[in-house]
């Protein structure tokens, strides 16, 4: 009986997240900045090194974690989203969102969703503009 109690409450928890994307980015720290390289140079660097920094997937005993990505060459956007799925929730811990304005000149918005993740934007920005960047907060970015 206390197992039944305990999943029902898991499952009740976890339908009072939010849903997706859109009803988070209202409660995210973020930052916008504009990179002079074209959106596909920006959403690969970007990919590239969170792969690199925080891997592809990790699969732990009651969660598991994923990178979900989208590049839209006919609208020139992409999309790069860091999350944890668990107990049939997911939580998103980082968003990016990468949008031509130009021939050689993109925006971006990066998104975290926890104070302990805010350090992450200074990262994303750095990423962007310098592809072999490492996985540590440079100098780079400090501006």
């Amino acid at each position: 009986m206390k197992k039944l109690i305990v999943f029902i409450s898991c499952i009740f928890l976890a339908s009072c997240a939010a849903s997706n994307i859109k009803e988070q980015k209202n409660f995210a720290n973020s930052v916008e900045f504009t990179v002079d390289e074209s959106y596909q140079r920006v959403y690969n660097n970007l990919l590239e090194k969170i792969h690199e920094c925080k891997g592809e997937t990790w699969t732990g005993e009651f969660a598991s974690y994923r990178i979900r990505n989208e590049l839209f060459n006919e609208r020139r956007e992409g999309h790069i989203t860091f999350i944890i799925s668990n107990a049939g929730s997911q939580i998103y811990y980082i968003h990016i969102d990468i949008a031509s304005v130009a021939d050689k000149k993109t925006k971006a918005k990066a998104y975290v969703y926890y104070p302990t993740q805010e350090d992450y934007l200074s990262l994303i920005k750095q990423w962007a503009f310098d592809g072999n960047s490492g996985c540590e907060l440079s100098e780079l970015s400090s501006d």
